[in-house]
């Protein structure tokens, strides 16, 4: 199993377990992000590879993950 699989598993045995507590858990488990530093070390055709992979057909940058995470740390309300 791969560590994200493993990481989307625990998250969703920990939601079930403390759901009822109004505990919510979420995971957010991107693939290949191109950074500066990514750039240099991973091989285009990696790059390229993993382009092809996704729904929308296009390189993944941090900025693109920042709405998802904030939304996720807010604070919600408990109804």
């Amino acid at each position: 199993m791969s560590r994200k699989a493993g990481t989307i598993g625990l998250s969703r045995s920990l939601a079930r377990e403390f759901g009822s507590d109004g505990i919510t858990v979420n995971v957010a488990a991107p693939g290949v992000t191109i950074t500066a530093s990514a750039k240099k070390a991973l091989l285009r055709e990696i790059q390229e590879t993993a382009i092809k992979m996704r729904c929308l057909n296009r390189e993944e940058h941090a900025e693109d993950l920042v709405g998802t995470v904030f939304f996720l740390v807010s604070p919600t309300p408990i109804s």
